[in-house]
């Protein structure tokens, strides 16, 4: 074969090769994207950093003890996430973790409230108070099942939460004033029953039409000193809200199985160890 020729099939084959490099890239490429579509964002920070070697653990930033229960938050890649561990009275030990940026905005501006109670919806656990991001309050109740806490119920906004026992049946019920971003009022009802958590809305004992033009046409919320709940709704020919106060009736509210309304820092699924 010539040198002209050779160069000639050379010539032929290197865009071939070429091309053949392209598409085996392409496909890789694709394949990478759907992996990575298919694991959450921080799932995906977190395998990046510990399949480097990055440093995990770090500083303490809150340790709360309450009821035999130990919360604790300290770094787990320091920068990149924090890990917030409970430990139980004996010793067994859950966590979740946060991920920066994403669930948080720096580890050390987080706050956190944690008190144990013994009698909240037919069963003992703890509360968790989490403001993560500078604006939100969130509240997470917690029941311990099994030795497992398990989420049943939750609050957020700057209202405050109250534990009754509203039925007289010698299980308490909670109370929740709830401030939504746009500045809503509302009031959410927990009761224990059957088994079950169920929520229901304050606002069902309202028994009086108003005129709606909103969120804020009308708003409620327990008044803990009174023990009564308070409606205000806006009447266009006055000009103005009218109040009523009612007891709280579970007769009269629509009570639901419960479901979490946020999936925030407050309310999660813990993991074991």
């Amino acid at each position: 074969m010539t040198g002209g020729k050779k160069n000639i099939i050379r010539q032929r084959c290197i865009p071939a090769v070429l091309t053949a490099f392209f598409c085996v890239g392409v496909l890789f490429f694709l394949q990478s994207m759907k992996v990575s579509a298919e694991t959450q964002w921080g799932e995906k920070i977190l395998r990046r950093y510990s399949d480097i070697g990055f440093k995990r653990g770090g500083t303490v930033y809150r340790q709360i003890t309450s009821g035999g229960y130990t919360l604790t938050l300290a770094d787990e890649i320091p920068g990149i996430s924090v890990r917030l561990t409970l430990r139980m009275a004996d010793g067994t030990e859950y966590y979740h973790d946060w991920i920066k940026g994403e669930d948080y905005f720096s580890a050390g501006e987080i706050s956190l409230d944690f008190e144990a109670f013994d009698n909240l919806l037919g069963a003992k656990g703890f509360f968790l108070g989490v403001n993560a991001w500078g604006w939100m309050y969130e509240r997470g109740y917690y029941a311990v099942t099994e030795g497992k806490p398990i989420l049943m119920a939750d609050s957020w906004g700057s209202g405050d939460d109250y534990i009754r026992d509203i039925d007289g049946d010698g299980e308490n019920e909670l109370l929740c004033n709830v401030i939504w971003g746009d500045g809503a009022c509302r009031g959410v009802v927990y009761d224990y029953a059957d088994g079950q958590v169920y929520a229901g809305a304050m606002e069902d004992l309202l028994d009086e039409s108003y005129d709606d033009w909103g969120v804020g046409s009308y708003g409620c919320a327990f008044l803990s000193e009174e023990n009564v709940v308070s409606i205000w709704f806006w009447k266009e020919a006055l000009g103005d809200y009218e109040e009523k106060k009612y007891a709280v009736d579970l007769e009269k509210i629509e009570m639901r199985l419960y479901e979490p309304v946020f999936q925030v820092p407050a309310c999660f699924t813990w993991e074991s160890r």
